[in-house]
């Protein structure tokens, strides 16, 4: 059971606060985070830690299945009255067979069943996402890698 707090929040801060807290761990693999974003001065209704724990949650993901010395790319954008937001890596993807899976509690799916994990990072991310009357998806990126993405609606102050 989660209890949500919502409140008046700087987007922005909560993707550079997380961004911050693991940046150690980013650096033991070489990895590259570029953060795109175009809706930097965004006051949203929201509740900052559960989105957070979100952040942590894609961000250990894409840890985990990106090869060394490659790169994490996150894109944070506004369409309509959505806030959207995208976490990518190069790793091998998500097999196709098992896509429509990957946000049930206890899943793991391809080479991320073999690198630990409850398989409870993302349904908690669904659950979250929900909370906030958001949507939640997973998808290949051509080319290789995974994409998750997620909107919230904006509830402004």
């Amino acid at each position: 059971h989660m209890t949500f707090i919502f409140q008046p929040v700087d987007f922005s801060r909560i993707i550079h606060q997380v961004e911050d807290e693991m940046k150690a761990l980013f650096a033991e693999k070489e990895l590259k985070l570029t953060i795109d974003n175009s809706a930097p001065d965004l006051i949203m209704v929201i509740d900052s830690d559960m989105i957070s724990r979100v952040f942590r949650n894609l961000f250990v993901n894409a840890l985990k299945m990106a090869p060394s010395k490659s790169e994490i790319e996150v894109k944070i954008w506004k369409s309509n009255d959505m806030l959207n937001c995208s976490i990518q890596d190069c790793g091998p993807g998500i097999p196709k067979d098992e896509i429509n899976a990957i946000f049930e509690k206890f899943v793991q799916t391809g080479e991320g069943a073999s690198k630990g994990g409850t398989g409870l990072g993302l349904a908690i991310c669904r659950e979250i996402i929900s909370a906030h009357k958001g949507t939640i998806i997973a998808a290949n990126r051509e080319g290789g890698g995974a994409c998750f993405s997620f909107a919230i609606p904006i509830k402004k102050v």
